[in-house]
C-alpha cells in the first residue's frame, strides 16, 4: 500500500485522534441539525401560537404559552436537543480555533477538558431551567 493511501484512508478513520476527524463529521452534522431545529424552534414560537385564547390574552412569547409548549413533550425534547447540539457545534468551533494554533498536546488536551467541562455544566444549568419552567405553572 502506498504511504500516501494509508494516509488518506487515516483521516478517514473517526477513531484517529492526530486528524479530529470525528469532530469535523460531527461539527458537520451539527451544523445540519442546527438549521432544523432553529427553524422548527422559530417556527413553533413565533409562528404557531398555542391556541387562539393564549395568543390572545397572553401573547405567544409569555410564559404561559412557554409552559405550554413545554409541557406537550414534543418541544421540550426539540429544545433540550437544540441547547445540546448548539453547545457542542459552539464549543467545537472555539476548540478548532483555538487548537490552530498548535500549543502542543498537554495543552490542546487542557483545551479540549475545560471546553468539555464548560459545556457539560452549561447542559446542566439549560436542562435546569427547562425543568424549572415544567416545575412551576402559571
Amino acid at each position: 500500500m502506498l504511504e500516501s493511501e494509508t494516509s488518506t484512508k487515516k483521516w478517514f478513520v473517526p477513531r484517529s485522534s492526530s486528524t479530529g476527524a470525528m469532530h469535523w463529521f460531527l461539527q458537520r452534522i451539527t451544523g445540519v441539525l442546527l438549521i432544523l431545529l432553529v427553524g422548527i424552534h422559530m417556527l413553533v414560537v413565533h409562528f404557531i401560537p398555542m391556541g387562539f385564547a393564549f395568543a390572545e390574552q397572553f401573547g405567544v412569547a409569555s410564559y404561559q404559552a412557554t409552559y405550554e409548549r413545554l409541557a406537550g413533550g414534543w418541544f421540550f425534547a426539540i429544545d433540550w436537543t437544540l441547547l445540546v447540539v448548539a453547545l457542542y457545534h459552539g464549543l467545537n468551533g472555539v476548540r478548532t480555533v483555538i487548537l490552530d494554533f498548535s500549543f502542543g498536546p498537554k495543552l490542546n488536551f487542557l483545551v479540549s477538558i475545560i471546553l468539555a467541562l464548560v459545556g457539560i455544566v452549561a447542559i446542566i444549568y439549560g436542562s435546569w431551567i427547562l425543568m424549572v419552567v415544567l416545575d412551576n405553572p402559571v
